[in-house]
């Protein structure tokens, strides 16, 4: 297997999963995310299929040595399995959910202990958000030539990325405190504005900028005297360093070799180069 370092590694998953509430560690979402980036577009999984995170695939993406790699792994195969999600919609753009539904993330999930690896199914109620979407998904790139995303600290970077790539074709969005303190799970941790932006906000931000291919900042809205909105703006850290791709290139410049000669960054396959174009200018 090609090391996961040395491509792209893409998630898509449903809008209502990714607007769901639910709380993961910095280890756990990686497992999560690189367990998802398995599932091909046109695949049709089972609660039965298997998926392997393995330990020096998570050490090459996060910079860790291969010891605490093979530490963390464990540590989060034995919290993986009672971690909940509650989710408010149903997949592909169906409605509401009568009722709140709270799943757990897999159903069974075992280290191999002499392999450094992960062994887990997901939970049948998880399968339509991450398998078979037809719309209202969002889909990113946690890494690829450009970035590693996977190296974000934050737990609360990798939920904030994932929020606003939703949006990244407007490259803004608005969402009330509140909204954003539920689907993070907080309870009632930071309930001071100035806790939230110093412990949860300003850190993902940090992240996002270190570590993504998107430069973020956000501004504050009151209602009265009180903060009641961010309002986040991004976009593509390439944009202002592009040389001759200003202008939005068509579906035929995509297919010109000559035109993807010229706009290739060094060591760019054509894939990635289209890839990269399609992302840049919302393609």
């Amino acid at each position: 297997m090609d090391s996961k370092s040395k491509r792209d590694i893409k998630v898509v998953k449903s809008n209502s999963l990714v607007q769901a509430k639910y709380r993961l560690s910095v280890q756990e979402q990686r497992v999560m995310l690189l367990a998802i980036s398995q599932i091909q577009k046109n695949d049709v999984i089972s609660e039965s299929k298997l998926y392997s995170v393995y330990a020096k695939d998570l050490a090459e993406l996060s910079g860790m040595t291969l010891p605490q790699a093979y530490k963390e792994l464990k540590a989060a195969a034995l919290k993986l399995k009672r971690r909940e999600v509650s989710i408010y919609e149903q997949p592909n753009g169906k409605g509401i959910h009568h009722s709140v539904m709270i799943a757990n993330w897999v159903q069974t999930i075992r280290y191999i202990e002499g392999e450094g690896k992960i062994n887990l199914r997901f939970n049948y109620d998880m399968i339509p958000y991450i398998n078979q979407l037809t719309t209202e998904f969002t889909e990113f790139f946690m890494h690829s030539i450009e970035h590693n995303a996977f190296q974000m600290s934050s737990t609360y970077g990798y939920r904030l990325y994932e929020l606003l790539m939703q949006w990244k074709s407007s490259g803004k969005r608005e969402v009330e405190v509140e909204w954003l303190r539920d689907v993070f799970d907080l309870k009632d941790s930071y309930k001071l504005m100035a806790d939230f932006k110093k412990r949860v906000v300003d850190p993902a931000i940090e992240d996002i900028n270190n570590h993504t291919q998107y430069c973020a900042k956000y501004t504050q809205q009151k209602t009265g005297k009180k903060i009641t909105h961010l309002i986040f703006t991004f976009g593509l850290k390439q944009q202002k360093k592009e040389k001759g791709t200003s202008k939005k290139p068509t579906k035929s410049d995509l297919n010109d070799p000559k035109f993807l000669s010229k706009h290739a960054r060094p060591g760019e396959t054509k894939d990635q180069a289209i890839r990269r174009l399609k992302e840049q200018f919302s393609i």
